[in-house]
């Protein structure tokens, strides 16, 4: 690989003086064989839907309101111009374009689907407005339960954490059959067991095959601005691409010490060159990474050739989908979730890399120019179907974007319930992803594997 301009720079940070107790916060079990994550329709979820029923799905949509939830919407949205590092957000966002979309009835009767807005995340923090919230969503239960013609219920679980967000009534009606709930967790599936991306005990059991990983929401400043790299020329892309691996994080997992150590030690042994590096590990463990540096990262993605999306306090993270809108090729290193595609679909525009993490800097020196070119081109055609379009964003008009993704999702879903798409079996339902690395770190890995 040709250097990536004319700055040679290494920038490490470490504010942590140790290490988190040994298995503190990687509670995933042994990844290896990792097979198909949750989504059931194959590549991209459209492809086998539209063969069932032919062309694109336009689901009519009732959307369960009420004045507490148009207040909380208003309280979102307020937030959302404050505070652009909010990664709670894509309820907000699908609430208000369910409202205004041409698929929006008010006559339930019509519904395919009922969109259900509950807003947890906010209400952890507002217990006078939560009882008329619940009451609320209890009487769009009922009315719905009632005349909607297919009773098939959408909730979003935004925050990806707890249970605990939802009251006893609503946790119950999400593991009914008719429930279909949208979170950015997830699950994957190694042979015939289910493994959930969150370990800890209170967190919301994803029901593979049947609820439905959706992308963290990036406001649209930032969406404006990765889906411009598309205008550049291809000499001033190569001019802009100037470091080779960026990554700002928290110390909230041990796999990022890990990350920190391998490049530090690439760089003291020669191994990058006159490559830029721009690797930071800052503030404390169990804090989220504060807006003024998650802006300062997505700047750097920008001009990032390789972004590292180590795992968190879970291994879900929002800078996945930040990395993939700046076109810098994600390096996922634990067992996680990619909204709508596989983890071997993902491989086509990411480098996959779990275990010792000895040799990823030398992996990514080494590899062949066409390579990288390929994943590039990969991530640019697959972007925008993780982006929640805005009216002002042209580029979104007219191509699949996340909610494309998340209806076409449900289509497949709710085919193979009614029959119209056969069961997964053999290679369609757990395509093995082989974790061996490439031959020049074989040996090196290999007690790893």
């Amino acid at each position: 690989m040709a250097a990536m301009g004319w700055l040679t720079v290494l920038a490490f940070a470490a504010s942590v003086a140790c290490r988190l107790a040994s298995g503190a916060a990687l509670g995933f079990v042994d990844p290896s064989p990792l097979a198909t994550l949750e989504e059931v329709c194959g590549r991209s979820g459209a492809a086998r839907s539209g063969a069932a029923r032919g062309g694109a799905w336009h689901p009519r949509i009732f959307v369960g309101d009420a004045p507490v939830f148009t207040w909380l919407r208003a309280q979102a949205v307020r937030k959302l111009a404050q505070d652009t590092s909010t990664q709670f957000l894509p309820e907000v966002w699908l609430h208000g374009h369910f409202l205004q979309s041409e698929l929006r009835t008010r006559d339930v009767s019509e519904a395919d689907l009922v969109f259900v807005p509950y807003y947890a995340r906010m209400l952890m923090d507002m217990p006078d407005v939560r009882p008329s919230a619940i009451g609320a969503v209890v009487r769009i239960l009922t009315e719905t339960n009632a005349s909607a013609r297919t009773s098939r219920f959408l909730l979003v679980h935004s925050s990806t954490r707890s249970h605990a967000y939802f009251p006893r009534i609503l946790r119950s009606k999400m593991a009914e059959p008719n429930w279909h709930v949208l979170t950015l967790a997830g699950a994957w599936r190694r042979g015939d067991e289910v493994v959930q991306v969150d370990w800890r005990d209170n967190r919301y059991r994803f029901r593979y095959g049947h609820d439905v990983t959706i992308p963290f929401y990036i406001p649209s400043p930032f969406m404006k601005r990765g889906l411009n790299l598309a205008k550049l020329s291809e000499e001033a892309y190569r001019r802009e691409k100037d470091i080779l691996l960026h990554m700002y994080v928290t110390p909230n997992n041990n796999q990022r010490l890990d990350l920190l150590d391998e490049f530090r030690a690439a760089f003291d042994a020669g191994i990058t060159k006159d490559l830029s590096l721009d690797i930071r590990v800052q503030g404390v463990y169990g804090k989220g990474t504060d807006q003024e540096s998650v802006i300062m990262s997505m700047e750097r993605m920008h001009h990032a050739t390789f972004c590292p999306v180590p795992p968190g306090i879970i291994p879900v993270t929002r800078r996945l989908y930040e990395a993939i809108l700046f076109e810098c090729i994600p390096i996922l290193t634990s067992p996680t979730v990619v909204a709508f595609h596989t983890l071997q679909e993902a491989e086509a525009f990411s480098v996959i890399w779990m275990g010792n993490m000895s040799g990823l800097t030398a992996h990514l020196v080494n590899m062949p120019p066409w390579e990288v070119a390929q994943k590039r081109e990969r991530l640019r055609e697959v972007k925008t179907l993780f982006l929640y379009p805005e009216p002002q964003l042209e580029r979104l008009q007219g191509v699949p974007t996340a909610v494309d993704g998340i209806l076409q999702s449900l289509r497949c879903i709710i085919d193979r319930e009614e029959g119209l798409l056969p069961p997964r079996r053999g290679a369609d339902s757990a395509v093995e992803l082989s974790l061996r690395p490439p031959p020049a770190a074989e040996q090196r890995h290999k007690s790893d594997i």
